[in-house]
């Protein structure tokens, strides 16, 4: 029997695609339990639990977040939870502070990963509270981003208009970090009978913006990653992700990466102006970017 916060029901399996041949998810799940035994063993051997450090990997909703758990969780002393799964998170959100002290606690791993996205405007928080978290943050090209959430949810256009017309209840997750400039520059976006594709533009607008707001590329306990870098060069991105949460990297753990040649569509119905700010935002978080790649 797994105590709670060592069970694997919710680790590998759920990070898959939903069109995952059967035969690789049950590889992975035979996997999982294969590494909670392992682990066990260990500690049982030492006679202690190995010191926790926690990682949070945080970013917009469809920007590419799962890609880098497809290979953290290859590693043998990496555990890793998306959000929602228990019992970490309580719903979307973090479950309480003192809950997850508990269970920081009673890790048998050496490395958890965490994927609490509705938790991105807490980075810092997180950070501080957390002694030797790391926060990894995922970005990636609006386009792609926009397709990809207007695929998967259609309830942009009713947060949109909630969000302009002071609607958002404040223990809305949307409303992290959304100052009242962020404020300001939604209702200018905004206009009556917006299209879906519209609705998500605004929002990857406001919660991209933590970034920068958060100044997340001088923090020495977070890294920001490409999520077309990781997909297009995993041997080249990944060995920084690694080293980042002092982990080793072996070449077996990319070998479920995939490049996704993303959409790129068109968007006729989303006004050229909210196009620019978006553009002119990516261009923004792509420069500084590529300026931590060269300080790196």
């Amino acid at each position: 029997m797994y105590p709670a916060a060592l069970s694997p029901h919710r680790t590998t399996l759920r990070h898959t695609a939903s069109n995952e041949p059967l035969g690789a998810a049950v590889a992975r799940k035979v996997h999982c339990l294969q590494k909670f035994a392992r682990r066990l063993a260990l500690n049982a051997v030492s006679g202690a639990r190995p010191e926790t450090r926690v990682v949070f990997i945080l970013g917009v909703q469809r920007s590419g977040t799962r890609v880098p758990l497809v290979a953290l969780e290859s590693g043998p002393d990496i555990v890793t939870y998306r959000e929602g799964a228990r019992p970490f998170f309580k719903g979307v959100r973090l479950a309480p502070e003192e809950t997850l002290d508990r269970l920081f606690d009673e890790c048998a791993f050496p490395v958890l990963v965490l994927k609490p996205l509705c938790e991105s405007h807490r980075a810092h928080q997180l950070l501080n509270r957390f002694a030797g978290s790391r926060v990894l943050w995922i970005f990636r090209g609006y386009q792609d981003t926009i397709s990809s959430t207007s695929l998967k949810w259609s309830s942009g256009i009713e947060v949109v208009e909630r969000i302009v017309n002071g609607r958002l209840h404040p223990d809305d997750w949307r409303a992290g970090g959304l100052t009242p400039e962020l404020l300001d520059v939604a209702r200018g976006l905004y206009q009556p009978s917006l299209s879906l594709d519209h609705a998500n533009a605004i929002l990857w607008y406001l919660r991209s913006r933590l970034l920068l707001d958060l100044d997340l590329f001088r923090c020495a306990g977070a890294l920001v990653i490409k999520y077309e870098d990781l997909t297009a060069d995993p041997g080249r991105h990944f060995p920084r992700v690694f080293q980042f949460i002092g982990q080793p990297l072996m070449a077996s753990y990319l070998t479920g990466i995939r490049q996704n040649p993303g959409r790129h569509r068109s968007f006729p119905a989303i006004p050229e102006r909210v196009i620019e700010v978006c553009e002119t935002l990516y261009n923004d978080l792509d420069r500084r970017y590529q300026q931590s790649l060269g300080g790196a």
